[in-house]
């Protein structure tokens, strides 16, 4: 049972995070230019300078939100982690540090940023999180076929996101990301782990706030450089949730292949569409599975309670 403790620092203070970064990704630019002397150009030269200037709060949105409700809701984090949701804090703070220095650095500099988040971040925490059953419970092949087949999958639905987001394909693919995560959080509640789905619904509700500037017309929705922290958040969570809890490995497969069903929208068939109407087309072919998956796990909830009786 949520307490409106719970909704308070796991939704509300995310998303008033959220909305924090993503107001100040908006007007940077403009005290940029103020700061230096320069004036933006009125009309259409104006808006190009801004498109061109915007920063992109989305992984900072995402990485904050998490840190924020996992210290109000479960405390400060132990060092080293005592646990799984422990392990997603550091290696979040890691990716949001790595994150913050290429913002700095900007320009060319980002194409360097996949591979070395996924070298140094998510790859690595894939170990952390599989290393107690890899090192007590599983054979050296069965520890090589899951540390193996975890981070191809880590490597491949990265890519597969940021080439998605490559583009910025505006706000639906944007509010698809923020669904996925909404509807993961009462899958993993009703697999038996209240606090991984407190912490999805934080990450959803730190992110809303970047879907309503996109649909207000103030960014072009999120970027390619959230792709490792959504996929680090979702993937860790769905993994721990397998591992130590009772997720089915149906319903994660779902979750995670739900934000790729997005690719959709790349097909010629609709290529001539309106940008909302594939957007709309996004957004339906994330919540397909995603809602299987939580229909599923209902489904799952119920029947255990019936025998609980």
């Amino acid at each position: 049972m949520l307490t409106t403790r719970d909704l308070f620092f796991g939704v509300g203070l995310p998303a008033l995070v959220g909305c924090v970064l993503f107001v100040v990704a908006r007007i940077a630019p403009l005290l940029f230019l103020r700061a230096t002397g320069n004036r933006l150009p009125t009309g259409a030269a104006g808006l190009g300078v801004l498109a061109t200037t915007r920063r992109d709060a989305s992984p900072f949105a995402l990485v904050l939100g998490y840190l924020v409700a996992e210290n109000l809701l479960r405390g400060r984090p132990s060092v080293p982690p005592a646990d799984a949701a422990q392990t997603l804090y550091f290696a979040l703070l890691v990716l949001g540090l790595l994150s913050a220095a290429y913002e700095c650095r900007g320009g060319a500099a980002w194409r360097f940023y996949l591979p070395i988040s996924l070298a140094l971040v998510l790859l690595p925490t894939v170990w952390l999180l599989v290393r107690p059953l890899a090192e007590h419970a599983w054979n050296r092949t069965e520890a090589a076929a899951w540390i193996g087949g975890l981070c191809l999958a880590a490597i491949a639905m990265t890519v597969a996101l940021d080439r998605l987001f490559a583009g910025r394909p505006g706000v639906g693919a944007s509010a698809g990301l923020v669904l996925v995560l909404s509807l993961a959080a009462p899958v993993l509640a009703m697999s038996g782990t209240k606090t991984y789905g407190q912490l999805a619904a934080s990450g959803a509700a730190a992110l809303f706030p970047g879907v309503a500037a996109a649909a207000a017309g103030w960014t072009g929705g999120f970027s390619r450089r959230m792709a490792p922290a959504f996929v680090l958040l979702l993937g860790g969570m769905l993994l721990t949730g397998h591992l130590l809890a009772n997720l089915t490995v149906t319903n994660a497969v779902l979750l995670l292949l739900a934000p790729l069903a997005m690719w959709i929208d790349r097909l010629s068939i609709v290529g001539h569409w309106a940008a909302w109407q594939r957007g709309a087309l996004a957004l339906v072919a994330a919540a397909l599975p995603a809602g299987a998956a939580v229909a599923l796990a209902a489904q799952k909830f119920l029947e255990d309670m019936a025998s609980g009786y």
